[in-house]
């Protein structure tokens, strides 16, 4: 069965909803000549939606960037846009040291 949110995201990259079901759950391996299907934990299932998911927000942010200077381009002048995106996907671990 595939999720609501499966089915929407299939919809709107225009690509099969099982497609990316299976894409999401299950890794193919070619080995030897040979297909092998394995089905992958939830933690390495989630590893893989979030990797799509910073992949897909990497090319749209890439894709405005040059989209904002093609539209400010002048022939006589030089001049760019580009942003620091400092609050991104990553998600990192502060560490507390106790008062000595």
């Amino acid at each position: 069965m595939i999720s609501a949110e499966v089915a929407a995201a299939a919809a709107l990259f225009g690509i099969n909803a099982n497609e990316l079901n299976k894409t999401l759950i299950i890794r193919t391996m070619h080995i030897r000549g040979q297909t092998i299907e394995i089905k992958m934990k939830p933690s390495e299932a989630t590893d893989t939606r979030d990797a799509l998911a910073k992949a897909i927000y990497a090319r749209l942010f890439d894709w405005l960037v040059t989209q904002i200077n093609k539209a400010i381009l002048k022939e006589d002048i030089c001049s760019s846009i580009g942003v620091l995106d400092i609050f991104g996907f990553e998600n990192f671990k502060v560490r507390t040291r106790s008062p000595s």
